[in-house]
């Protein structure tokens, strides 16, 4: 994962034959896609244990355009869903024994409200090359996804297949015997907003959107939080977990507060009660005024402003994210000194929100 330098971002984006790439997914190899979809077919699944309904057979659409119309194509594609949808939201992950940090909405939401935050945020949705996003609809069954690469999915029942076929051609998408895409080649992933260098007490702007989507959306962080293991599932034990909890909610009296903190805990359920305690903690032995904005701070609605110190119990708290560590030498001390049937909270870290958004 790379967090590019404003000069970095401001080199623009590539282009190849008039093909236009997504600033935030670089062609390292040579690579002259060809608009157009691929379509194979999936055999009926899902169902399980998550409350979901088993996906019925589907034909899956695989689909290249061109970034300049990248936007247009999604909308049409978005279009063609029911009134109330399952957002879906996928962020390249810092987490080390993990790719992908999944969201889901288990909820639906109206499609009104999906796409009033597509458009308020698409150019990062449909440019940044560290989150992937989408919808679905179970009936009938319609699901719309654009990855990290911009890659367009559609997965759909069998009824949806010429609605779905007529809205490609629309765009002058053909059927190909083989997909050119960036994710053939080697490629860079970024990010095309502002990241610091060193984490300051503040949400940085991808983290703003993160939030912003999570409540939009009504998405959950769709992670196993019993189970610590890789992604070939081997247990890993304790590690040091890194997270984003917000407590509170827009529109409370009071602001609601954000916190990172560091926890070695031996799964994502000890790491987050652990911090709860660990932030009611913190906000009752510190004095209000100690939580207010630095001076010359030009944030006009801190969620640091005055209020009883023990005014986060009771409040509703959401976790925005949670990635597991590399050790540093003093992390590995204190894993080694850990029990693995406690959770040991390292740091808490109050944020304040960010200007940028």
């Amino acid at each position: 994962m790379t967090h590019p330098t404003k000069a970095q971002r401001d080199q623009g984006r590539a282009e190849r034959n008039g093909f236009r790439f997504p600033q935030g997914v670089q062609p390292v190899d040579p690579l002259a896609p060809t608009p157009g979809y691929v379509v194979s077919f999936e055999q009926a699944d899902g169902g399980g244990d998550e409350g979901w309904e088993e996906w019925p057979d589907r034909y899956v659409y695989e689909a290249v355009v061109s970034a300049d119309r990248l936007a247009s194509l999604a909308r049409a594609l978005f279009a063609l869903l029911p009134s109330r949808v399952h957002p879906i939201l996928d962020v390249l992950s810092e987490d080390v024994h993990r790719d992908v940090d999944p969201y889901i909405a288990y909820e639906r939401v109206g499609l009104d409200r999906f796409f009033e935050e597509f458009e308020a945020l698409r150019d990062w949705l449909l440019e940044d090359g560290l989150v992937g996003f989408g919808a679905m609809a179970e009936e009938p069954f319609l699901y719309v996804y654009i990855d990290e690469h911009k890659i367009v999915t559609v997965r759909c029942e069998a009824s949806l297949r010429p609605v779905v076929e007529q809205t490609l051609g629309a765009f002058d998408l053909e059927e190909l015997d083989e997909l050119a895409a960036v994710d053939a080649v080697e490629h860079e992933h970024l990010s095309v907003l502002p990241w610091p260098e060193e984490r300051a007490p503040a949400l940085s702007p991808f983290e703003a959107r993160l939030e912003t989507l999570c409540d939009a959306w009504k998405l959950v962080l769709n992670l196993d939080d019993v189970a610590n293991v890789d992604e070939e599932g081997r247990p890993v034990g304790v590690t040091p977990w890194k997270l984003l909890i917000r407590v509170g909610e827009p529109g409370e009296p009071h602001a609601p507060r954000r916190f990172e903190t560091v926890v070695l805990a031996s799964s994502l359920r000890d790491a987050y009660d652990a911090s709860l305690e660990a932030i009611v903690d913190y906000a009752d032995h510190t004095p209000t005024h100690d939580l207010q904005p630095p001076p010359g701070s030009e944030s006009d609605h801190s969620s640091f402003a005055s209020e009883p110190a023990d005014s986060l119990e009771g409040r509703r708290a959401t976790l925005l994210s949670a990635v597991r560590l590399l050790l540093d030498p003093t992390l590995r001390q204190a894993v080694d000194d850990a029990s693995s049937d406690a959770a040991r909270v390292v740091a808490v870290t109050p944020l304040q929100p960010c200007d940028q958004r």
